[in-house]
């Protein structure tokens, strides 16, 4: 969970780390969530799926990974 403005109460994240541990534990696949209130130079989906290359989201030999990338400010997802 990436939560870099605090956008999220602390009590949210924890629960949704909580929630990516069991998702990996029970079905192996790697959940990210990313809550930001904008960014600039990029287009959304393409800086969603830069992010989710760098930081290698998901088991390389089962493809099953997910990323969820919020921006508030620009109300896209």
């Amino acid at each position: 969970m990436s939560n870099p403005g605090g956008i999220l109460s602390t009590a949210t994240v924890d629960s949704l780390n909580r929630l990516a541990r069991i998702v990996d534990r029970e079905t192996t696949a790697e959940l990210a969530i990313v809550v930001v209130d904008d960014f600039a130079g990029y287009d959304d989906f393409q800086f969603a799926v830069d992010l989710f290359n760098k930081w290698g989201i998901g088991k390389e030999e089962s493809y099953n990974g997910l990323l969820l990338f919020i921006a508030t400010d620009k109300r896209a997802y």
